[in-house]
């Protein structure tokens, strides 16, 4: 008879629709957050279903049971959905980058957009 512990899944607790849904101007910064009913457990982040890796403007932390993932200058590449995932739960967020669209076109054009 096997006499290991039951892991408990790790969930999300509640996200306000304010925090699910950011309106963020164009070089602020802004960040997402959610909380765990495990501390211990551990997330991963998703834009548009592709898992964010670490790179420059991007920053995953963890504070006891609260994850963030802050960008510290916004740009129209960072508009999206965006999900905390664990094995047993995910929450989701949608950002909308407000900004110059003549700026943006310039940025597509030229192939400087993140």
């Amino acid at each position: 008879m096997d006499h290991h512990p039951i892991a408990k899944p790790v969930r999300f607790a509640a996200v306000s629709e304010d925090e699910k849904s950011k309106c963020v101007e164009a070089g602020c910064p802004f960040q997402l957050q959610c909380e765990l009913s495990d501390p211990s457990g551990t997330v991963c982040w998703y834009k548009d279903d592709r898992e964010l890796l670490p790179k420059m403007g991007l920053d995953a932390q963890s504070d006891g049971p609260m994850r963030r993932l802050a960008v510290l200058s916004a740009e129209m590449c960072h508009a999206g959905l965006y999900s905390c995932k664990t094995p047993d739960d995910s929450v989701h967020f949608t950002v909308d980058i407000q900004g110059d669209l003549w700026l943006f076109k310039t940025l597509v054009h030229t192939g400087n957009l993140c």
